[in-house]
């Protein structure tokens, strides 16, 4: 998925490299800025937390990948995604009370 770029940007793509590796584009849309206030109103009355299936230390980033449907690191692709919501801890230690684990906190 491409998001986050400017008008500026541009990419190469290689329709042999698409097909031959089952690579999708999708290309997210460009909303005005006036959405972004009211998605984020929207969703803090969400249980978010609730979407996240699978928690995984960064060190077993390759099983965080096959959970959403990824190539693990053996390179085999899965039959599918086990996953909903996969949260990647890059400290292995047990969250606080804020949900963010050790002395980390939410910027």
């Amino acid at each position: 998925m491409v998001i986050g770029f400017n008008s500026s940007y541009q990419v190469v793509l290689s329709p042999l490299q698409l097909t031959n590796h089952g690579i999708c584009v999708i290309g997210a849309g460009d909303y005005p800025a006036e959405v972004f206030p009211r998605a984020i109103d929207l969703v803090s009355e969400l249980e978010l937390a609730d979407l996240v299936t699978h928690e995984y230390s960064l060190d077993r980033y390759p099983d965080a990948f096959a959970a959403l449907g990824g190539v693990p690191a053996g390179g085999v692709m899965t039959t599918g995604y086990t996953a909903m919501k996969v949260v990647i801890r890059s400290d292995p230690g047990e969250p606080g009370a804020d949900g963010w684990p050790g002395a980390m906190t939410r910027r």
